[in-house]
């Protein structure tokens, strides 16, 4: 095989990128983690009841 770049293997032909199982985990991994991130700062940072309920709601989803 040839050279990995971010992920993508380029195969000897040159031409043709696959995207990696490794790199695809990573990728949504990484989403998740962003995703919980945004929900926990906008949680702490809510001061209506409401919305702190239906935050942590989604929190709650987002790391089950």
């Amino acid at each position: 095989m040839g050279q990995t770049t971010a992920g993508a293997k380029q195969t000897d032909t040159g031409n043709l990128n696959q995207l990696t199982d490794h790199v695809m985990a990573f990728d949504l991994l990484n989403a998740a983690k962003a995703g919980v991130s945004m929900y926990a700062r906008a949680l702490s940072e809510s001061t209506t009841p409401d919305v702190r309920i239906t935050l942590n709601k989604q929190l709650d989803q987002a790391v089950s």
